[in-house]
């Protein structure tokens, strides 16, 4: 029994083995070539008769106006103002509880300045292509007071409602933040829930819809 015990073994080896090779002898190396897409690309007609009632579509909900803005809105001024007070009208109407912060860096903001007149969902984009979440993480105080530290010294756009929290403090950022984003490795460590899987686009978006 031991023998055929120790053949089995060999066996299922040999078998392994034959199996890794027939693998091998299957590999076949494809030489890509590398097509830049830029202008000098010639616009299929056919391609785009086929697209435009799509495109017209998207095109169409994209200039929906969102809001009429009184004044031109900068990044390193007025933005961060704007931005925070809408996520806290959207914000503020899903939860029940006051948080301790709201804060927004500024590097998810992809757009320098929006000029005084009609919002566009379009501008909406243009101001937060990625698909980051809105979540709530509650932290320990020591934790809350060292992001709060950081986030002053980063100038990002933020809010404090109470600086003094037990037995947490809840904080409103994006999943890429509480995941540890943007050189905030300490965060990772701490769990958080998304808010009614809003979208910081969508939060931004819904801010101007609520009255104030």
């Amino acid at each position: 029994m031991k023998k055929l015990r120790t053949l089995g073994i060999g066996t299922s080896n040999l078998l392994i083995l034959l199996g890794l090779w027939a693998c091998v002898q299957d590999l076949h190396y494809v030489k890509g070539k590398l097509i830049p897409v830029d202008s000098t690309i010639e616009e299929s007609e056919e391609i785009a008769r086929w697209l435009k009632p799509y495109r017209d579509s998207i095109d169409a909900d994209l200039n929906d106006t969102i809001a009429i803005l009184d004044a031109k809105y900068c990044k390193d001024d007025s933005l961060g103002t704007l931005i925070i007070r809408q996520f806290e009208q959207a914000i503020f109407n899903i939860l029940r509880d006051t948080p301790s912060l709201i804060v927004q860096n500024k590097g998810g903001i992809r757009i320098t300045c929006l000029e005084a007149g009609p919002l566009l969902l379009r501008d909406i984009y243009k101001i937060m292509p990625f698909d980051n979440m809105v979540v709530s993480q509650c932290l320990p105080q020591q934790t809350f007071d060292s992001l709060v530290g950081i986030i002053q010294s980063r100038n990002w756009y933020f809010k404090i409602y109470s600086t003094q929290c037990s037995p947490c403090c809840t904080v409103i950022l994006s999943d890429y933040l509480a995941t540890g984003g943007d050189d905030l490795p300490f965060l990772k460590k701490f769990d958080f829930s998304p808010v009614q899987n809003l979208l910081l686009r969508d939060a931004f978006r819904q801010g101007f819809e609520i009255p104030d």
